[in-house]
């Protein structure tokens, strides 16, 4: 068995493969609409599928780049939360949950 095959065997190796391709497909979106990056996270628990897409840490406009992303994915504006000064859109099909927020939670 070569390195790369067992690297590829590894445990969470398919975790991480699709982790790595759902992030790249929702950044075309972005590259595609001119929108510029998001941090893209995945996580895959009990059948659903859940990508979060969250500013860079230093952006200077967090919202108006969420909103950019929100329009380029059909999302739908959630409610602010106040006490932890988020906004977020987010949009569900099947055990799919995409959501850009303005914090990391």
């Amino acid at each position: 068995m070569s390195a790369t095959t067992a690297e590829t065997l590894s445990p969470g190796w398919l975790d991480s493969l699709f982790t790595r391709s759902i992030t790249e497909a929702v950044a075309a979106v972005g590259d595609s609409s001119g929108v510029p990056a998001l941090e893209w996270r995945v996580r895959i628990d009990n059948g659903e599928i859940v990508v979060l897409g969250t500013p860079p840490e230093h952006s200077s406009e967090p919202v108006a780049l969420c909103r950019e992303w929100a329009r380029a994915l059909g999302l739908d504006r959630g409610r602010y939360d106040a006490s932890e000064d988020v906004s977020s859109w987010s949009r569900v099909d099947g055990p799919w949950l995409i959501e850009v927020s303005t914090s990391i939670y």
